[in-house]
């Protein structure tokens, strides 16, 4: 995607159609990823964390999901990603 990137702000349609597959591309490979942390390490980390960490984690998690990255929120990304597709 890097090196697609500046062409496909020139209006270059081939840098273009390039970004928006190496995009397609990323997008499988972290849906792929994130379901196995879903399906698996989660349910591991559930068994394993209780109590008062477990609720220290969830804060935190919160707290990481409410921060601004690069400018855009989380519902900013998961907007562009469903654009993207």
């Amino acid at each position: 995607m890097a090196s697609s990137i500046s062409a496909a702000r020139d209006s270059d349609a081939n840098a273009d159609n390039e970004l928006r597959e190496a995009a397609r591309g990323f997008i499988d490979l972290i849906t792929a990823h994130i379901s196995k942390e879903d399906g698996i390490l989660f349910m591991m980390a559930d068994g394993m964390i209780s109590g008062s960490a477990c609720e220290a984690l969830c804060s935190s998690y919160d707290e990481v999901c409410s921060r601004r990255f690069e400018g855009h929120t989380k519902e900013d990304l998961e907007q562009l990603a469903a654009e993207i597709l």
